[in-house]
């Protein structure tokens, strides 16, 4: 806490007045960068006249990824860490907050993607969530591990996030399509 305030140029105590912990810092953090993406994924979503395009769509998720890379960073975290040290207060008005947003996109996705049903569009951004997670995680290696991958019997397993993460989500949504 002592370096945020720094770095904001407050006092430690007034940094307490506004948060209890450092955690409920980086979860506004994460908020605002949360808001951000899915204003434009919304407003792309919004302005879709026809059959949503599963590619432009993919595009523009990783598009907003790359603009907000810092999200990549404490979404991976938000579980094991970021919720861990807030009160029951904050918790609710987080999950409120993401559930709010989840439905309303989710809406938007369920006229993008005229095959969905009601509540896929939801169901597809916590999967999508879930992916961006695991994608993160599987493709940020550890010092060690790149020691490895820079041998050339171990280069298989240099993986590039955004690579796999859409590769991911063009396979879900082609499981979605083939199911409904």
């Amino acid at each position: 806490m002592k370096d945020i305030a720094a770095s904001l140029g407050l006092t430690k105590s007034t940094l307490y007045l506004y948060f209890k912990t450092k955690e409920e810092v980086f979860l506004a953090l994460y908020v605002d960068e949360f808001r951000a993406i899915f204003l434009k994924l919304d407003q792309y979503l919004a302005n879709q006249a026809s059959q949503g395009s599963t590619t432009l769509f993919i595009e523009q998720v990783i598009q907003c990824m790359q603009q907000h890379e810092s999200f990549l960073k404490l979404n991976s975290i938000l579980h094991t860490v970021l919720e861990k040290n807030i009160d029951l207060t904050t918790a609710l008005a987080f999950k409120q907050l993401l559930q709010k947003q989840l439905l309303f996109s989710g809406a938007l996705l369920e006229h993008y993607f005229k095959h969905f049903k009601e509540g896929q569009g939801t169901e597809l951004l916590l999967i999508i969530h879930q992916l961006q997670i695991g994608c993160f995680h599987a493709c940020s290696a550890s010092s060690v591990s790149k020691l490895l991958q820079s041998q050339p019997e171990m280069q298989f397993m240099v993986l590039d996030f955004y690579t796999e993460f859409s590769k991911s989500i063009r396979l879900l949504l082609k499981g979605m399509e083939e199911n409904n």
